[in-house]
C-alpha cells in the first residue's frame, strides 16, 4: 500500500507541477497579451493623431487652394485693368504726339505772323517817314 500511495503522490504531484507550469505559461502569456494590448492601444492612439493630422492638414490643403484660386481670380483682373490702362496710355500718347506736332505748327506760325507784323510796321514806319520828310523836308 505504501507503494500505492508514493506512486499515486508521485502521480499528484506530477499533476501539481504540470499546473504550476501551466499557471505559469498562462500568468507569461496573460502579461504577453497585456503588453501587446498597450502597444495595440498606444498605436491606436498615435494613428488617430496621425488621422486627425491628415484631417488638419487637409482642411489647410482646401484653404489654401481656395485663397489660390481667390488670389489667381484678382491677378486675372488686375491684368485686364493693366491692359485696359496700358492701352489709354498708348492713347494718350498718341495724342500728345499731335498735340506737340499742332502746338509746334502753332508756335511756327505765331513766329510767322510776329516776323510779318515786325516787317509791316516797319514799312508803315519807313512809308511814314517818307511821307514826313516829303511833307516837311522836301523843297518843292
Amino acid at each position: 500500500m505504501a507503494k500505492m500511495i508514493r506512486k499515486w503522490r508521485y502521480q499528484e504531484l506530477g499533476k501539481i507541477k504540470d499546473y504550476e507550469t501551466n499557471v505559469i505559461q498562462f500568468y507569461k502569456q496573460k502579461t504577453r497579451l497585456a503588453s501587446r494590448r498597450a502597444l495595440l492601444l498606444q498605436c491606436t492612439k498615435s494613428l488617430n493623431r496621425a488621422t486627425d493630422s491628415i484631417g488638419r492638414s487637409h482642411r489647410i490643403a482646401a484653404e489654401t487652394d481656395a485663397i489660390g484660386t481667390d488670389i489667381i481670380e484678382e491677378l486675372g483682373e488686375q491684368r485686364e485693368k493693366l491692359e485696359r490702362t496700358k492701352g489709354r496710355l498708348v492713347d494718350t500718347s498718341e495724342n500728345l504726339s499731335k498735340s506737340r506736332k499742332i502746338l509746334r505748327s502753332m508756335s511756327r506760325k505765331i513766329v510767322t505772323n510776329k516776323l510779318l507784323l515786325s516787317i509791316i510796321i516797319i514799312l508803315e514806319f519807313a512809308i511814314l517817314g517818307g511821307l514826313i520828310y516829303y511833307k516837311f523836308f522836301s523843297k518843292r
